[in-house]
């Protein structure tokens, strides 16, 4: 496995001789974990088992207490001594140094952008780098996942970003997601594309079909090329998880990147781990989608703010009445900020 090298005092002429042709050797991983050693293990064996794997890993332990974070750091340590790479070292995520395997340790939970912007800052100072992959630690990859990507942006110079087909760890021929969905500039309701539909059949789709009808690309896995990296920044906090990249997508194209689907690159999701108390959708997702229409819609926030209620009204009809209450809390919360405005 290829790794980064640490920028020095050639750093201008490195960034200077940068290809734009995203390699694997000269991409950076990003993996946020919480509270959850068994699925990032499993994750990380799926890694060091490709083809061409990544030229740096950088795992970000994202609050979790200090027993899982050592457990997962000794487990790791063995399993690269296993597949015969560098073991992992380990620094705060604000002290991180260069190395082709990282734990980067985030004292308390902020949220997964949060998480995810402490791996984005060490990539960021990394001048090597070409692309940055986003893969959430809940996901197993084939062996040609990443050279699948790097593909796609190879093949289209105008995008930002390119995202996998997402495949349920389950049943692997049923996709949970096509690598994106669409974003009502209405409501702000958001639906994936392609939930249920077979992956080899998407497979054999035109990319260029499946992109013309998605407003977003799913962050489950996807490739984010270096300078739309250095012109969008980092994820907005202010999501802490839900949205986060329906608004970093939105940010490309607002920077003039478009984004793409690599159909022949693939990853098994898990799903639901990390977040699987439906408490955590009812709270973010209200809030965050109000966050998203009011940056990229903003005629559109009376109906939606009117559509999140008739959804309050609903709840309290059926007896849902936690439902009922974390959503009007997410409404209050996005009311008391609402005068914050997106990351540029």
């Amino acid at each position: 496995m290829a790794h980064g090298k640490h920028p020095d005092a050639g750093a201008e002429l490195s960034c200077f001789l940068r290809t734009e042709q995203p390699v694997p050797e000269k991409t950076a991983l990003v993996v946020v974990t919480y509270q959850n050693v068994d699925d990032t293990l499993r994750c990380l064996d799926s890694i060091y088992a490709m083809h061409r794997g990544p030229g740096r890993i950088i795992v970000v332990e994202n609050g979790s207490d200090a027993a899982t974070v050592e457990e997962l750091f000794s487990a790791w340590q063995k399993l690269a001594e296993a597949y015969g790479e560098k073991p992992p070292a380990m620094y705060p995520a604000d002290r991180s140094k260069p190395g082709p395997a990282v734990m980067l340790r985030v004292e308390r939970n902020k949220g997964y952008a949060c998480g995810c912007n402490a791996g984005l800052r060490a990539v960021m100072a990394d001048d090597s780098c070409e692309a940055v992959w986003l893969l959430n630690n809940d996901v197993i990859v084939e062996r040609d996942t990443l050279e699948a990507l790097c593909d796609r942006l190879r093949m289209r110079p105008d995008a930002g970003m390119a995202a996998s087909l997402l495949a349920d760890m389950d049943s692997r021929h049923i996709l949970q997601c096509a690598g994106g969905g669409s974003f009502s500039r209405i409501s702000g309701v958001t639906r994936d594309l392609g939930a249920g539909w077979d992956v080899q059949d998407t497979k054999q789709t035109s990319a260029e079909a499946l992109e013309a009808r998605i407003d977003y690309v799913c962050g489950a896995s996807a490739l984010l090329r270096r300078r739309a990296l250095d012109a969008v920044g980092l994820m907005d906090e202010r999501f802490y998880l839900y949205y986060e990249d329906v608004d970093y997508s939105l940010r490309l194209q607002r920077k003039k990147h478009t984004i793409s689907i690599a159909v022949n690159s693939i990853v098994y999701h898990k799903g639901g781990v990390t977040t699987s108390k439906e408490r955590h959708i009812d709270f973010y997702a209200t809030r965050n989608r109000l966050y998203c229409i009011l940056a990229y819609a903003p005629y559109s926030i009376l109906f939606t703010l009117l559509h999140v209620c008739c959804g309050i009204l609903k709840s309290l009809l059926f007896g849902r009445f936690t439902s009922a209450k974390l959503r009007i809390r997410a409404v209050a919360a996005f009311l008391y900020q609402s005068h914050e405005s997106a990351l540029p």
